[in-house]
């Protein structure tokens, strides 16, 4: 036996949610699925920015108390060293905020919930044929929709299932991400730190009761062992050796040009979109599934054809910012190995403000208009 939907999503991060909050708006029938019972636990620094701030208050028409519920610490101050250097100490106009993504994520799944979306949790799915558009999960239950949204991460099963994907080209930008989780509540505001791997960054990312400290960067260097690597860089800043040491894969610039296919769209880290400079991911999460939900809106209400309205979306409001962060990235992490200290010192003296402000979406890379990061969809 077999269930239909209009939209069947598989994946329900930021992303997924996102998509189906919106679809289930539109009064399409919706359903969600994901591997994990939430909440769940996620490896994430789980910072958000200005961007994303005003982008999740738009979208989920949220009170700024109803955000600031979600919201574990703030904090305007940050530091940025080369190794355990002190490099720069600043202050931002805006906050930085900080969630934890078991809390974060489970909010927006109940978002798409209470506006009509069904739910799947605990079940993976374990095949699909993007040709009848149809999915089986891992209990053998069959769904079939008129449309597929892949949400499903780095490891996207969707993905994989797409004659477009080039798994060399993906892997050529995948990055490396390690994490350990102490009780340390001393720091308070965000750390980063150059000069540990090639391409890449650590962290320490607050939060109230606990300290995220993290370190990632590309694997084009097969010598690189990152294990190693950040051991080593948790000695420098003094933190005990673990044995919580936690990994995942992050998209690094690996974005896909034309994540669609038929009728399936990927979106979130299943298509790549994270920031190839920052590593920032969960703003582009949210905003490629509102472009997603828009495009089928726009296909199904208005007659547009499915793959040129979200590409034309792709380019107008996401690609622009992760082609320019890529540009950048080559740029600095190029003159930083020849130099190191001395580039690193140098690139932050000239640029200390555009980049807060790039975080931030207040000015974006290639100096488009700011609003662009977080304003309604239009075609």
């Amino acid at each position: 036996m077999k269930e239909y939907y209009d939209v069947i999503i598989v994946g329900a991060g930021p992303a997924g949610s996102t998509a189906g909050y919106l679809l289930s708006k539109f009064g399409f029938k919706v359903l969600l699925i994901d591997k994990f019972n939430f909440p769940r636990q996620k490896l994430c620094g789980g910072l958000l920015t200005f961007k994303t701030y005003r982008l999740i208050a738009r979208i989920f028409n949220l009170s700024e108390n109803k955000i600031k519920s979600l919201v574990n610490l703030s904090s305007k101050n940050f530091k940025v060293y080369y190794k355990d250097v002190l490099l720069l100490s600043g202050e931002s106009d805006k906050p930085f905020y900080f969630v934890e993504r078991d809390k974060y994520d489970s909010f927006f799944v109940k978002m798409a919930k209470q506006h009509g979306a069904d739910i799947i949790e605990g079940e993976s799915v374990i095949d699909f044929n993007p040709f009848l558009n149809e999915i089986i999960t891992s209990s053998q239950k069959r769904f079939k929709a008129k449309f597929i949204i892949g949400a499903d991460g780095v490891n996207s099963v969707i993905r994989r299932k797409l004659p477009i994907f080039d798994q060399q080209k993906w892997k050529k930008d995948l990055a490396i991400a390690m994490e350990i989780f102490t009780n340390n509540s001393n720091i308070r505001e965000p750390h980063i730190y150059f000069g540990f791997v090639d391409i890449g960054y650590g962290w320490i990312f607050p939060n109230r009761d606990k300290t995220i400290i993290g370190l990632g960067g590309l694997m084009r260097n097969k010598n690189q062992n990152f294990n190693n690597k950040f051991r080593y860089f948790l000695d420098r800043l003094n933190f005990e050796d673990p044995n919580n040491i936690k990994g995942h894969l992050v998209p690094y610039g690996n974005f896909i040009k034309k994540p669609i296919y038929k009728n399936t769209i990927l979106i979130g880290d299943a298509a790549g979109f994270v920031d190839p400079l920052l590593g920032e991911g969960i703003f582009f999460a949210h905003r490629s599934g509102e472009i997603a939900a828009w495009s089928i809106y726009y296909h199904l209400k208005e007659k547009h054809d499915l793959k040129n309205v979200y590409l034309h979306l792709l380019e107008k409001y996401i690609f622009p910012q992760l082609k320019y962060a890529k540009k950048v990235r080559g740029l600095y992490f190029k003159n930083s190995q020849l130099f190191q200290y001395l580039s690193c010192k140098l690139f932050l003296k000239l640029f200390q403000s555009k980049l807060i402000e790039m975080v931030h979406g207040i000015k974006l890379y290639n100096l488009r208009r700011w609003e662009e990061c977080y304003e309604s969809i239009q075609l």
